[in-house]
């Protein structure tokens, strides 16, 4: 697989949203929810002095986080602080979701201005359609009313989802949230990217369970937590050097989390000096759908910078954050171990933060790295930021140039990067295709909501597919003007099809690749060994007991068995990840919204021997075939 680390800046050949923060408070009665439609959002910095905590733990003091060293193991709080309050039955049912999954948590009482004295309600809103879940605050004093919590000054009616109006009577900025942006010092801050959400058993809970997270410093009576789950399966040589990502969580006095990516306060800085007039490029782009401008980018706050003042080694000009996986992560890099002062050299210093490289030219790390970037590559697989096709590097002189950088943040830790030179047009998430089944002839529009990077799209997404759905699963393509059919003169593997289905406006389904950085790519220790020689048995049989039809069967099979077989390997560990997963890495938009969704993706490894322990086989959910139903396959590129 060729491993890698996407630049901060996000490149988009169409226009997905980007960075879309919704804040909804809602206030009834006397219960605050906030809503967030996360897609890497951005928020407005503030400063930072954070003010005292206007919430406190309704039953008494919340549970005693200890203050420990970043070296202290591990802390369970278990589900202590939020208590899972039952169905509020404060969203109304609407023909576009008419089954959205809907959990409430109480979240502390409002003790400052007001609405002091109301109860403070989180929550979690999961729709029945590819996006994600968001998540909402209210308030409510007699349980019977409830305000919601909104920074927009929008009113009710223009707040989506649509709300029981006899439930949720107004709307007010209740401002019980936890600060933008956290400044640690003058060179490294916090910036804010939403809530905390899954614990091991659930993706759509809050996040309650730090038995995979390590204990920061208190900070301004903040309690914070480094993420240290584990992205690497034992034996692979990273995880020799990985011990977790810069992504932080900070917890409020009710226990309500929120996740942050640790940046430069510097490209904090340039990254609010610049939304403004990328906010209006966006707005201008959206307004005119004809457009042939590429989507506007901007580059979101991270530990990334240029090498402009470094002067004490060879370098790239670019450095951007470590992926543990080129199908999806999110914006943090790489925390290290068994990396320290006597490892590296400082060669300088960017944006504030001291800059060191590997003292050994020898490191396993740097052959590690030249192996997952580019080891596998073949002519025309590497590409500059531009596209340009590059000449594939030897080892050598890929790392005379120092690939990986290190720089050591608040808390003494050395964080990994690489660097942005060499862009493979190899691996990521592949070929994932989308079909679309509506119960009568149906115009539909799909759009990603979250970051993502495509290397192919048939056809061509132009702020999003629009196309007009057949029954039977038939698209035709309602902005074909913009999708080139003498591109696929030459089929590549995977898009034979293309060409005559391009000439004929008439395409079996909406086939992409690439990847995203929505969120990490979740590690499964569930799943099968399958061998080489049963592969064809093993995928037939798991396809048709989810409930594939022949041709979805075939289709996915065709593209896949020659994949994996051409590793050659005499076993395979297989799994899938499945919708929920697949709604946090690549969360799509779907107008109008299905009534079913499916979502499979193959994960696999292949293997040279059996191993000693075989894991537990993985429960895979089965195909709900009601009304409108969108259904996507697709597979890890390795």
């Amino acid at each position: 697989m060729a491993l890698r680390s996407p630049k901060l800046t996000t490149r988009l050949p169409f226009s997905p949203i980007v960075l879309v923060g919704v804040l909804l408070t809602l206030i009834a009665g006397s219960v605050v929810i906030l809503m967030y439609r996360t897609a890497n959002a951005p928020v407005t910095v503030v400063s930072n002095v954070i003010p005292s905590p206007a919430i406190t733990f309704a039953s008494g003091n919340p549970t005693d986080y200890p203050t420990t060293s970043p070296s202290a193991e591990p802390v369970d709080l278990g589900p202590k602080t939020l208590t899972n309050l039952g169905d509020l039955g404060l969203y109304a049912a609407t023909s576009d979701d008419p089954s959205p999954v809907i959990t409430y948590y109480s979240a502390g009482t409002l003790t400052t201005g007001p609405y002091s004295g109301y109860t403070r309600i989180m929550a979690i809103y999961q729709p029945n359609d590819p996006s994600g879940p968001n998540t909402n605050v209210f308030a409510t004093k007699d349980n019977n009313t409830y305000i919601l919590d909104t920074a927009t000054g929008a009113t009710l009616n223009q707040e989506y989802p649509i709300f029981d109006a006899k439930k949720v009577t107004l709307a007010a900025n209740l401002n019980t949230d936890l600060p933008a942006e956290i400044q640690l010092d003058g060179t490294y801050s916090l910036y804010q990217d939403g809530p905390a959400l899954g614990n091991n058993t659930s993706e759509n809970v809050f996040l309650t369970d730090f038995s995979s997270y390590t204990a920061l410093p208190t900070f301004n009576g903040l309690k914070l937590y480094a993420n240290t789950i584990s992205l690497f399966e034992p034996g692979d040589l990273a995880a020799n050097y990985y011990v977790g990502t810069t992504q932080v969580v900070a917890v409020d006095s009710a226990g309500v989390a929120m996740q942050y990516d640790l940046a430069s306060t510097a490209s904090i800085n340039a990254y609010t000096t610049a939304k403004p007039a990328y906010d209006a490029a966006v707005k201008a782009y959206d307004n005119n759908p004809d457009t042939t401008n590429p989507y506007p980018t901007i580059t979101n706050p991270g530990l990334g910078f240029t090498t402009g003042d470094i002067t004490g080694a060879s370098v790239y000009a670019s450095y951007s954050q470590m992926k543990a996986s080129a199908c999806s992560s999110d914006l943090n890099t790489w925390v290290t171990k068994n990396i320290g002062a006597s490892d590296l050299k400082k060669i300088g210093t960017e944006d504030g933060m001291d800059i060191y490289a590997l003292v050994n030219s020898t490191h396993p790390l740097l052959n590690w790295i030249y192996t997952y970037t580019i080891g596998e590559d073949k002519p025309g697989d590497l590409a500059d930021s531009a596209g340009n096709v590059l000449p594939i590097p030897t080892e050598s002189q890929f790392a005379a140039k120092n690939p990986l950088l290190f720089v050591k943040d608040n808390w003494g830790r050395f964080d990994m990067l690489t660097q942005d030179y060499y862009q493979t047009t190899f691996g990521g998430c592949g070929k994932p295709v989308v079909y679309l089944y509506p119960t009568k002839p149906t115009n539909v529009t799909v759009k990603f909501t979250g970051s993502m990077n495509l290397t192919t799209d048939i056809p061509t997404y132009h702020n999003g597919w629009n196309v007009l759905a057949q029954p039977n699963g038939t698209l035709t393509d309602l902005q074909a003007q913009f999708t080139n059919c003498a591109s696929f003169a030459k089929p590549a593997i995977g898009s034979e099809y293309a060409a005559n289905a391009c000439a004929k406006n008439t395409y079996p389904y909406l086939y992409w690749a690439g990847s995203g950085t929505n969120a990490p790519y979740p590690l499964h220790t569930d799943g099968w060994i399958v061998s080489q020689a049963d592969l064809p048995t093993f995928l037939n049989t798991t396809l048709d007991s989810v409930g594939f039809t022949s041709k979805e069967k075939s289709d996915m099979l065709s593209y896949w068995l020659p994949e994996l077989t051409s590793k050659n390997a005499p076993y395979y560990k297989i799994d899938f990840l499945q919708t929920a997963e697949m709604n946090r890495i690549a969360p799509m938009d779907v107008s109008p919204t299905p009534t079913s969704v499916f979502r499979l993706f193959l994960d696999w490894k292949p293997l040279t021997s059996m191993p000693a322990v075989l894991p537990q086989p993985e429960k895979l959910a089965h195909v709900q075939r009601s009304g409108f139903t969108l259904l996507e396959w697709g597979g890890l590129n390795r």
